[in-house]
């Protein structure tokens, strides 16, 4: 029987896509994977090293991550390695968005896009934002009137 590897990749903890992956692996009998559960990759360096670990542990790698970037991020470099990699959020997240007709509320690091650098995470949602900082959290509320 042969013996795959797989890195299950999340921006969280990776339970998500682990227990995906045990679901879907009941339906192939006597397949042999071992996990490598990597957890809270949120920068495109933390994508570059676990890209290059499953290369050389010739593992494909299963992942949740939830940012369009860090999406593109990791099929792009996953492809320059030569390693296979499924992405189980990208596609429900863009159905999602577009059957409720709204964008998926995302919390994105503070990497030099946001000038105060004590701002860390952003939360923007639809008329409500949220910036986690070194001195807690700040709300921005916005009303958008509809004109007639």
């Amino acid at each position: 029987m042969e013996s795959y590897t797989a890195f299950v990749v999340s921006d969280g903890t990776g339970r998500t896509a682990e227990r995906a992956l045990d679901a879907a692996l009941t339906q192939f009998g006597d397949v042999r994977i071992d996990v490598v559960r990597v957890q809270n990759v949120r920068t495109r360096d933390d994508v570059v090293r676990v890209v290059r670990e499953a290369a050389a542990a010739r593992a494909f790698i299963i992942h949740t991550l939830v940012t369009d970037e860090l999406r593109g991020d990791i099929l792009r470099i996953g492809r320059q390695y030569n390693v296979e990699t499924i992405d189980l959020m990208g596609t429900l997240l863009g159905r999602l968005s577009e059957l409720f007709s709204v964008s998926p509320a995302l919390f994105a690091e503070n990497q030099g896009q946001w000038a105060e650098e004590s701002v860390r995470f952003v939360h923007d949602g639809a008329g409500a934002n949220i910036a986690m900082t070194d001195t807690g959290p700040v709300l921005q509320l916005t009303h958008h009137r509809q004109r007639y």
